[in-house]
């Protein structure tokens, strides 16, 4: 709630996101245990911070693609969060695909088919 305050001052929003972002408990949870849904879960809070903004729909798109690079469940949350009322923000779904098929794109140039195998194993694995 106190990120998403959309009443508060600019610098003040500012400083609660740096706040979020450099919290030591986000960088040692992912380094010692290797774990990256608090990374994920703190992409994905920016990404309802750019949503709560009329003009945020690029910034919320890059932060919804690496979020969706980390980890696959936000890509499930991308229509929940593009529209607003009856309106879909083209923007931020535009850019959150182009930056998702990017890296998918780069993580095959680098290291070829096997950047790929997660999702390969994924969808041919029986129930």
């Amino acid at each position: 709630r106190i990120v998403l305050a959309a009443d508060r001052p600019p610098a003040v929003r500012a400083w609660l996101l740096a706040a979020l972002l450099l919290n030591p408990f986000l960088w040692i949870w992912v380094g010692a245990y290797g774990s990256n849904d608090a990374a994920v879960a703190g992409l994905v809070t920016l990404v309802l911070a750019g949503a709560v903004e009329r003009r945020r729909g690029v910034r919320a798109g890059i932060a919804f693609g690496l979020a969706a690079l980390l980890k696959v469940y936000p890509v499930f949350v991308l229509p929940f969060v593009a529209t607003v009322g009856r309106r879909i923000r083209w923007w931020m779904v535009a850019t959150a695909l182009a930056l998702l098929v990017g890296g998918w794109a780069l993580a095959w140039a680098i290291w070829g088919d096997t950047a790929l195998m997660p999702l390969t194993f994924a969808s041919t694995r029986r129930p």
